[in-house]
């Protein structure tokens, strides 16, 4: 599957720079570059700021049995601290199975980033212990 995808990604990257110039597809090649970078920065920050959203990841197979029937799998103390701290920042919490019902978080990391640079992620990440 996934060289499927890559021979997929070729195509779309071959055809996106049917003629143009070298020096417009070598923008175009630093423009994706740039967006990558962006999405990995993106990630990486909303990982650290959000790890809520990551913990289905570790589940154990009842864990994910129970997220699967609606119940979130983690403690009672756990789910309260993390409610409060979303409803601090003005997030809606989590679904009941733990994970979130939408992006909101990942679109303030990303919007806040190109707005502000990392300052402002960093320093919640610092005001909240999440680092």
């Amino acid at each position: 599957m996934a060289s499927r995808w890559k021979r997929e990604e070729a195509k779309r990257r071959s055809e996106l720079r049917k003629g143009l110039t070298s020096s417009e597809i070598e923008a175009l090649d630093a423009s994706e570059r740039a967006e990558e970078e962006m999405e990995k920065l993106v990630r990486s920050l909303h990982a650290k700021l959000f790890p809520e959203e990551y913990d289905f990841m570790f589940d154990s197979h009842s864990d994910s049995a129970d997220r699967k029937s609606g119940k979130n799998p983690t403690t009672e103390e756990h789910q309260r601290l993390v409610s409060l701290r979303r409803n601090e920042m003005g997030f809606q919490p989590l679904a009941s199975n733990g994970m979130p019902s939408n992006n909101e978080t990942t679109e303030f990391v990303r919007e806040t980033l190109v707005r502000d640079g990392q300052a402002t992620i960093l320093s919640l990440i610092e005001k909240y212990g999440l680092g």
